[in-house]
């Protein structure tokens, strides 16, 4: 692959909507085949709704039997036929990814039709087991963390920044797949970056001292770092693996093959949360967000890193992001890569300005190559 030109496009202004894929009444009458719950429907809930849909998630209400399913039928078939589920805003006409969750045309159709002709349920012996999620979207932790404190969020309508930290302590050094991050209140929780501070065996005494959290809105980050207390004991400071973790709303952790991503882990670190973000509460409330550690058995034999464009990134907007009242704007910005890499992750982010949303990548002999494209974005689902 040549070096590529990555040119990130925001868009500030109204776009056409997503079409929308509708149910068909095509296999309505169709009584050759039986559509079952247990044969065709059950894999395409675990799939795409389960993960959101389970006891402590996101999702209103659960769908993980097929009496949860029956129950909510009505709500399924409304919410599919419109394309508002499973929430899925990148264009699939443009790019497609692994796991998406958007439906396809057939599948939509043949969860209308099973619906429509009065969801049979199938053989019990043809059931396939549902997803099993242990507090975790993918799977059972190797290590699960909360927050030592319930982080208080005031009434008062106002947007809250903070800086964390979350002790580390094992009986050994390992290797890190992922951490998942699991917010104690998802409503508020808007964005978290985490990254990993290693301590080397004798130079950090206790890694609970300190602050557990500091508000970044009073405090700068130098004066965040001191309150936190994450320098050495000799006053020196650790090693620092930047971005490690992120949370938006609607993201999943994604755990890659043994031999893409993960780090080293110390025994004695501490998981720091640069920002976090809690959006504005009209009463007073509260959040103590989790954290899953996913091991691996060895250091993965290719790296990853992320790179961020555009704001707090590598490269600046064009024109600077200052929008005025009942203006309209486009911006832009764009970096070249020093030398060949995968990509294997895209990750969109803006707030309620944003209205629509593309990512491209041009080689040197410009030809285009489509990342994302975001239509309609949506500040809830990112």
């Amino acid at each position: 692959m040549k070096a590529l030109n990555l040119l990130l496009t925001i868009l500030i202004f109204c776009s056409s909507c997503l079409l929308i894929e509708s149910c068909h009444n095509d296999h309505a009458g169709n009584k050759a085949t039986v559509i079952t719950f247990n044969d065709n429907i059950a894999p395409i809930i675990y799939k795409k709704c389960a993960a959101c849909h389970h006891p402590g998630a996101a999702g209103p209400f659960n769908l993980l039997t097929f009496d949860d399913v029956k129950n909510h039928a009505q709500t399924i078939k409304l919410t599919v036929k419109s394309g508002a589920m499973p929430p899925w805003p990148a264009d699939t006409a443009y790019t497609h990814f692994i796991d998406e969750k958007a439906m396809t045309k057939e599948e939509v159709e043949l969860l209308c039709t099973w619906i429509d002709n009065g969801m049979t349920e199938g053989e019990s012996n043809h059931r396939q087991p549902a997803p099993e999620f242990h507090h975790s979207m993918i799977g059972k932790p190797d290590l699960s963390l909360t927050l030592s404190e319930k982080i208080l969020i005031k009434g008062d309508n106002k947007d809250r920044f903070y800086m964390m930290k979350v002790p580390i302590q094992m009986s050994q050094d390992t290797f890190l797949r992922l951490i998942e991050i699991i917010p104690g209140n998802s409503k508020l929780v808007h964005h978290i970056n985490g990254h990993l501070v290693q301590y080397q065996l004798g130079k950090k005494k206790s890694l609970s001292r300190g602050a557990p959290f500091v508000d970044t809105e009073v405090n700068d980050k130098k004066e965040a770092y001191q309150l936190l207390n994450l320098a050495n004991d000799d006053g020196s400071y650790p090693m620092l693996t930047p971005s490690v973790t992120n949370f938006l709303p609607g993201v999943e952790a994604v755990a890659y093959p043994d031999e893409i991503g993960g780090y080293r882990l110390s025994k004695n670190s501490v998981l720091l949360l640069d920002n976090i973000h809690y959006g504005p509460s009209s009463i007073d409330t509260t959040d103590q967000t989790t954290f899953n550690f996913f091991f691996m058995p060895k250091p993965p034999k290719r790296p990853t890193r992320e790179m961020i464009l555009g704001t707090s990134g590598i490269s600046p907007i064009v024109p600077p992001l200052v929008i005025s009242p009942n203006e309209v704007k486009k911006f832009t910005t764009s970096y070249t890569l020093p030398q060949d890499i995968s990509l294997i992750t895209v990750n969109p982010h803006m707030h309620l300005l944003g209205s629509s949303f593309k990512a491209f990548a041009i080689t040197k002999e410009h030809d285009t190559i489509p990342l994302i494209r975001i239509p309609k974005w949506d500040f809830r689902w990112q």
